[in-house]
């Protein structure tokens, strides 16, 4: 497996038009690509075997980097399924909670990055686990249940989104729904717009 290296940097560059039709196609601004710490990257350096490899950007497979404090993951939106992520971010990092208000009347637990951006763009919190089948730790949940009225679950409708939604709704009580119309939130916006959806 691919992983990140303390020692090896990442380079940033200025959004480019293929991130901007990339984003916009899920109604995702370059404005809340800021706000949430996601840049473009012209190349990244990575480490395998003790070999140091670069990925570089391309307009046929841009890369972009999410920064959690000091963790990074790597998104290839367009690179092979095996190729599309890489992270030294633990399990235990919930994507979206940094940008959280301090209070609200609805959170929304959801399974990626993008749907919690999506969701930013429709005027609604929410947060990610890093994966459907992660846990959610017990003290991030009771912080999050003193500051939102009601978290609901909102993951996927496949065979690893209902076991991971029936997890943890029993775990701690929570209610759930399921985006029919498409894989999920952002696929939906891609499909038939934000206005619509």
């Amino acid at each position: 497996t691919l992983s990140l290296h303390d020692a090896l940097p990442i380079f940033s560059q200025s959004f480019t038009l293929t991130d901007a039709n990339y984003w916009n196609s899920y109604g995702i601004s370059l404005e809340t690509l800021i706000k949430f710490n996601i840049f473009s990257c012209s190349h990244v350096f990575i480490e395998k075997n003790n070999i140091h490899y670069i990925i570089n950007y391309s307009k046929s497979n841009p890369v972009y980097a999410y920064r959690f404090n000091d963790l990074y993951k790597i998104y290839r939106p367009l690179g092979k399924k095996e190729e599309k992520w890489l992270t030294n971010a633990g399990s235990d990092v919930l994507q979206g909670y940094d940008q959280l208000p301090k209070t609200g009347d609805l959170l929304i637990l959801t399974k990626s990055f993008k749907d919690v951006l999506a969701y930013y763009e429709l005027g609604y919190s929410a947060v990610a686990l890093q994966a459907e089948t992660n846990k959610l730790d017990e003290d991030i949940f009771i912080d999050l249940y003193n500051r939102f009225d009601k978290i609901i679950i909102n993951f996927d409708k496949d065979q690893t989104g209902l076991e991971g939604t029936k997890k943890l709704s029993e775990q701690y009580n929570l209610e759930y729904f399921f985006i029919e119309e498409a894989k999920d939130l952002s696929d939906l916006i891609k499909l038939q717009g934000i206005e619509l959806t």
